[in-house]
């Protein structure tokens, strides 16, 4: 699973992201020009219908628009900054955002999903860790960094696997909504050139049209329509990258190729979508630098166990990177590290232990495989099933762990090279 060695100040970056989103959005909008329209166009549909009529006139006047224009713009600058109280700025920010999709779109336009995933995004940063260290003005400044705990770097973890995943489920949402309007016959006509037809001559502001001429290029209708499949394909698969660390490259590349072939072809571009998949990306390269500077580590194993023995030695031989060493859980090296055991050997769980944190019974396991090359992906998958099932499972098998895998006196390292790995 990506972010899995994030940091609050990942968060932050995530956080900059967002708000560089909305900032430009709002820069790019001619907002103003709204004013020139009468009152009754616009749609006034929610809460906004039950406005007195002076209110929503003053609103959509020019000078209300400039109003909101500027205050919007400035809450979305302190976002940016990191500069208030995160609740505040985030719920500002958010009922700005509605707003100016609301003004923007409410005279008949149509508001994107491209524009709505960047509105749920501003729902996962209602937590003050989102304000943390990174912030342009820290970049500008030489302020001391604020102390996180390790429990501040899981939350943060779990608020960027979180986001992300919502960013790449909306993937999913359309791939699935595509099938469900359609028949697989759809994928075997030539929909997808006339798509391309019809959008590459509309104007737009990012203009390109590079599929003009389309209908006297067989080989290019032949390949859109093909690749309309294998895009739908993409579309489904793409929450995988946040859980495993392989695909995560090469489905969120290929997302950026299916972005820019809408842009070149049809004058869509999905700039928000574009700059959202930076997040992924994000994560996979933390996890990418921290293998590079892995520390190690100490797995703390029952040495009397049967099955922890054969474990413990298929890591050793798995271990390329020489990241582990091993010690008996009654031994020195666990009394030094604090590891308490119960009275009944049928409790006793293997442990992690990185140097900053202890992981046992099945997150140890899932710690384990992570590091182990060709295994990372599994380690990933269960992280997937909840913890108290996998901890579940991991102590039945531990109550009945010596009945069925038997005793040993002495744990076996064989191979000469890995004993210089095993503790006291």
């Amino acid at each position: 699973m990506i972010f899995s060695n994030a940091r609050v100040k990942h968060l932050s970056l995530a956080r900059i992201i967002i708000f560089t989103i909305l900032i430009v959005d709002l820069l790019l909008d001619d907002l103003g020009m709204n004013a020139f329209w009468k009152v009754q166009n616009f749609h006034s549909y929610g809460v906004v219908r039950f406005l007195p009529e002076s209110a929503l006139n003053f609103l959509l006047s020019e000078a209300g628009l400039s109003l909101f224009h500027w205050t919007y713009l400035v809450v979305l600058i302190l976002g940016l900054l990191g500069i208030g109280s995160s609740y505040v700025v985030v719920a500002f920010s958010l009922l700005g955002t509605i707003w100016f999709h609301g003004m923007a779109r409410g005279f008949g336009g149509h508001v994107n999903h491209q524009e709505i995933i960047v509105l749920h995004c501003l729902f996962f940063l209602f937590s003050p860790l989102a304000f943390g260290e990174v912030s342009l003005k820290q970049l500008f400044t030489r302020g001391q960094n604020i102390a996180y705990t390790g429990v501040d770097h899981e939350r943060a973890r779990i608020i960027l696997l979180a986001l992300t995943f919502w960013v790449l489920l909306t993937y999913f949402f359309i791939g699935v909504a595509r099938i469900g309007t359609s028949d697989i016959r759809v994928y075997f006509t030539n929909t997808m050139v006339t798509y391309v037809v019809q959008h590459c001559h509309k104007w737009n502001f990012w203009d390109i049209s590079l599929a003009e001429n389309i209908l006297n290029q067989i080989w290019l209708a032949r390949a859109l329509s093909v690749s309309f499949f294998f895009a739908t394909i993409l579309e489904l698969s793409a929450p995988i990258a946040v859980f495993v660390r392989k695909l995560t490259p090469a489905i969120v590349g290929s997302l950026v190729l299916f972005h820019l072939s809408i842009w070149v072809f049809m004058n869509i571009f999905f700039w928000q979508n574009l700059c959202l998949l930076i997040l992924p990306l994000l994560g996979w390269m933390i996890d990418r630098k921290q293998s590079v500077l892995i520390k190690p580590k100490i797995i703390f194993f029952d040495a009397k166990c049967g099955l922890c023995d054969g474990f413990i030695q298929w890591v050793a031989k798995a271990d390329r990177k020489s990241v582990f060493k091993f010690a008996p859980l009654s031994g020195v090296t666990a009394d030094r590290q604090g590891i308490e055991l119960s009275s009944n050997p049928n409790e006793w769980t293997i442990v992690l232990s990185d140097g900053e944190n202890k992981y046992c019974r099945s997150s140890a396991v899932i710690e384990i495989l992570k590091d182990l090359p060709n295994w990372d992906f599994v380690g990933d998958l269960l992280l997937i099933v909840p913890r108290f099932i996998r901890d579940f499972g991991y102590r039945c098998v531990a109550m009945v762990r010596y009945r069925l895998f038997g005793t040993v006196e002495v744990c076996g390292l064989p191979p000469q090279e890995l004993r210089e790995k095993l503790l006291p």
